[in-house]
Parts: structure tokens; C-alpha cells; sequence
């Protein structure tokens, strides 16, 4: 009897371990989002496939950076099915290349995601521009009719 119920507690807790979310990332997790001109917006969509045999829940998705934002699925995702984690790289003011980590929270554990986007162009740049002095056209200061002559 002690035998029954020592194989009985061995397969109950075999089959919990084996009913558990999985978040596979379809591609690559490393992803190069390319070159874009400052104020361009930068956006990848990474997706993902729950290849466990419970449902998947995300509880949150961080950025290592707020120049980095992210959405992701605020439902589960049941096995077998396709999600996908959308992340957003603010360009403004930045000049060269970056590599942002996005770490997802999950009943599957933890996952790590790297974005790497180059920008040209700068704020100083942009800031010169803004700045630079506009002439205004030359008035024409004198009270008579216009209709003899044409300026």
C-alpha cells in the first residue's frame, strides 16, 4: 500500500512539472532594428510561440531604458498559439548606435530580448536650425495709394 501511494504522489508531481507554459521566441532574440534619422520612429514586433501545455501569461515586459517602450498581450496565450511583444525606440535626441535590453516577466520564467538601432543626426543639430534667424522682407513704410505705381 505505502508502494501505491508513493507511485501515485511521484505521478502527480510529475505531471505538474510537465504541464508548464514555454515562451519560444520565433527568430532570432537579438534583433537590428537598422538606421533611422533622429525623430524617426523605430519599431520591431517580436513573436513568440507558448510551446508548453498551459497557458501563458505575461505579467510584465521591462525595458532597460524609457527611451525603449513596450506592448504585450494582456491575456494568455493558450499552447500552441502565437503572441507578439511590439517595442518602440524614441530616436529623439539620440546620435549613434544603441542596444536596449527588453526582459519579459512570465509564468514561464524570464526571457531576455536585445534591440540595437543606429540614429543619424543630432539634437544640436535640429536645435540649430530651430534657432537660426528668419529676415523679414523689407517693409514698405509710407501712407499713399498704391494704384499709380507698383512697388
Amino acid at each position: 500500500m505505502q508502494k501505491i501511494i508513493v507511485l501515485v504522489g511521484l505521478l502527480i508531481s510529475s505531471v505538474t512539472v510537465m504541464a508548464q507554459a514555454v515562451l519560444t521566441i520565433d527568430g532570432n532574440r537579438d534583433f537590428n532594428m537598422g538606421t533611422f534619422n533622429e525623430g524617426e520612429e523605430a519599431v520591431h514586433v517580436f513573436t513568440f510561440t507558448n510551446t508548453g501545455t498551459t497557458n501563458l501569461v505575461i505579467d510584465e515586459v521591462r525595458t532597460t531604458c524609457s527611451c525603449t517602450v513596450s506592448e504585450w498581450p494582456k491575456y494568455p496565450i493558450l499552447p500552441g498559439k502565437q503572441g507578439s511583444i511590439k517595442v518602440i525606440f524614441d530616436t529623439n535626441g539620440k546620435h549613434g548606435t544603441y542596444a536596449k535590453g527588453i526582459n519579459i516577466f512570465s509564468n514561464a520564467g524570464e526571457t531576455n530580448l536585445i534591440v540595437e538601432v543606429t540614429v543619424n543626426g543630432s539634437a544640436k543639430t535640429k536645435q540649430k536650425l530651430q534657432n537660426t534667424p528668419v529676415t523679414p522682407p523689407p517693409a514698405h513704410n509710407h501712407d499713399h495709394d498704391h494704384d499709380d505705381h507698383k512697388h
